[in-house]
């Protein structure tokens, strides 16, 4: 049986789309469970392991969640995440009780990444909360 040319080019057209959308997908998993070195305050001690939500993919992004603790002050640690993530501080972060909040996106090539902060003044020192979303740009 002969395949027409046409046929093949439309078949391998579909198959590379989905391979392509496959390799994505798996980049952004890459990207979230490498990347802790990102969020994480330098000698913060993890209180939860990183918690990724997969139940948003159909929509077209991942979650994680995590949580830190340093016994540095919140003012030091908002600093250190205002640099990092180059916060845009004409938009004032929102304050709620001992807590600070303020949120950084970036687009890289394909991958729309928010991150989402909190900072909370604790006795022993700051609690960090830390919500990512990791999206393909459409």
């Amino acid at each position: 049986m002969k395949i027409s040319p046409a046929v093949r080019f439309v078949s391998f057209g579909l198959a590379a789309s989905w391979l392509a959308v496959g390799l994505a997908w798996a980049g952004l998993l890459i990207e979230l469970a490498q990347s802790d070195g990102l969020v994480r305050y330098p000698g913060a001690v993890r209180l939860t392991a990183p918690e990724f939500r997969l139940d948003s993919l159909p929509d077209g992004y991942i979650r994680q969640s995590v949580i830190y603790q340093t016994a540095d002050t919140w003012t030091g640690v908002f600093r250190w995440y205002a640099r990092r993530l180059k916060v845009n501080l004409d938009r004032r972060p929102q304050l709620k009780g001992d807590c600070i909040q303020f949120t950084d996106t970036d687009d890289w090539l394909i991958i729309r990444q928010s991150i989402g902060v909190t900072l909370c003044s604790r006795a022993a020192g700051t609690t960090v909360f830390i919500n990512r979303h990791l999206a393909l740009l459409r």
